[in-house]
């Protein structure tokens, strides 16, 4: 009930023109964004529009586990941003690398060990982002991540409302 009463609390605000957090809009790279690292022309740029139009967001942020590590980052920013702000008139404010996302997460479970084979055997790309936003400076507000290789899921979790959407089944 509890539940119910804060999310009609939210609706009402936002429709009242008072939003209660800002909303970060994720995006993955490769069959999201871009057709592939190798290839970074950009996809699905009608929905991309859009999403972005709908959310009202003039910068986006990017969770890949394509962007591996800072090498990774200096290629993205070299050749693959400037295409996707252009296209979509936004700025790419967070890029955290997979390592990034790694680190964060291990530290956000203390006392428990796992090393990238575990990471990579038993989180998914929903589960690691829900856990990346819990554990990172990020923690607060609305989040909302759109991937190819994702089911659809909304968590709430304290201060915290994340959203994960299928961008093969967005509509």
């Amino acid at each position: 009930r509890n539940t119910l009463c804060n999310r009609l609390l939210k609706i009402l605000k936002n429709y009242q023109g008072v939003k209660m957090h800002s909303t970060m809009l994720w995006f993955d790279l490769e069959k999201t964004i871009i057709e592939e690292w190798e290839k970074p022309f950009t996809i699905n740029e009608d929905k991309i529009r859009e999403i972005i139009e709908k959310i009202d967001v003039r910068s986006i942020s990017i969770f890949s586990f394509a962007v591996y590590n800072e090498k990774d980052i200096a290629t993205f920013n070299r050749i693959i941003k400037p295409n996707i702000e252009k296209t979509f008139n936004v700025t790419i404010e967070n890029i955290p690398t997979y390592q990034d996302i790694l680190n964060t997460i291990k530290n956000g479970y203390k006392g428990t060990h796992f090393d990238e084979e575990d990471f990579h055997a038993f989180w998914t790309k929903g589960r690691a982002f829900i856990d990346y936003i819990r554990f990172s400076t990020f923690n607060k507000g609305s989040h909302i991540l759109f991937d190819d290789m994702v089911d659809n899921w909304d968590i709430e979790h304290r201060s915290l409302d994340i959203s994960i959407r299928n961008i093969d089944k967005y509509k």
